[in-house]
């Protein structure tokens, strides 16, 4: 058989009148549409509320060290400047008082380079 003569024997074939009117009487359904819309307007809004949470997380953790700096010591600033520095923020040098030998850096020093740190804090 050659292909003209299948798609002879093809072309008499007709949908039965009771599915040519289903098809005929389908609409366009909005609710795929709907759905759809409302599970990326959530993502959306998730998203725009959590962009900066890692600044007032930061800041936080901030304010913490600069009311008291002496539990965690020059250990806890080295921390939050890592910190700054991994979301790109460069952090200033930290001042020669915090390198001395004896019992480390005193509550004012730390508090000074914890300043340092909260300017570079974006707002």
């Amino acid at each position: 058989m050659t292909p003209e003569e299948i798609l002879q024997g093809l072309r008499d074939i007709q949908l039965p009148a009771v599915e040519a009117a289903a098809f005929a009487e389908s609409r366009f359904s909005p609710w795929p549409l709907v759905v759809t819309v409302a599970i990326l307007s959530g993502i959306f809004l998730l998203r725009f509320r959590n962009r900066r949470a890692w600044r007032r997380s930061l800041g936080r953790d901030l304010e913490a060290f600069i009311a008291h700096p002496e539990p965690t010591g020059i250990q806890g600033l080295i921390d939050l400047r890592r910190r700054f520095a991994a979301h790109g923020l460069t952090v200033p040098n930290l001042p020669a008082e915090c390198f001395r030998p004896t019992e480390g850096a005193d509550a004012a020093v730390l508090r000074g380079a914890a300043e340092d740190l909260r300017r570079l804090l974006p707002s």
